[in-house]
């Protein structure tokens, strides 16, 4: 199976990660956070200045970094768009979600924890 390594690990709910740009919190819609989520493995990524980069996200001071944690289902998942984009970006993990997660938390990332 092409997630085994993944889809064994899921329960019936299961967290993912996602990483948003804004000017403040409060900027952000939690009933339309994106599509696009990430494994909670990978959350020490989002220090790493080369793989913020490398997913569009710019460092500067006008706008902020959150770690978006949220819980989703094997119903929100979006199986053929996850499938697609695993076999055209195999270095990507993505998982993409048909459906907005309930917000489980927001959390502000500190610039100089970035490196």
């Amino acid at each position: 199976m092409f997630f085994d390594y993944e889809y064994s690990n899921f329960k019936s709910d299961f967290n993912l990660i996602r990483i948003i740009q804004a000017e403040d919190e409060s900027h952000i819609d939690r009933y339309e956070l994106g599509d696009h989520y990430l494994d909670p493995s990978y959350k020490d990524r989002v220090f790493e200045r080369g793989w913020i980069e490398s997913i569009g996200l710019e460092i500067n001071n006008q706008e902020k970094l959150f770690l978006v944690e949220v819980k989703a289902s094997y119903d929100d998942v979006d199986w053929e768009s996850t499938i697609h984009n695993r076999l055209a970006f195999p270095r990507e993990f993505e998982i993409t979600l048909n459906n907005n997660p309930e917000t489980l938390n927001i959390t502000e990332i500190d610039r100089s924890d970035i490196v």
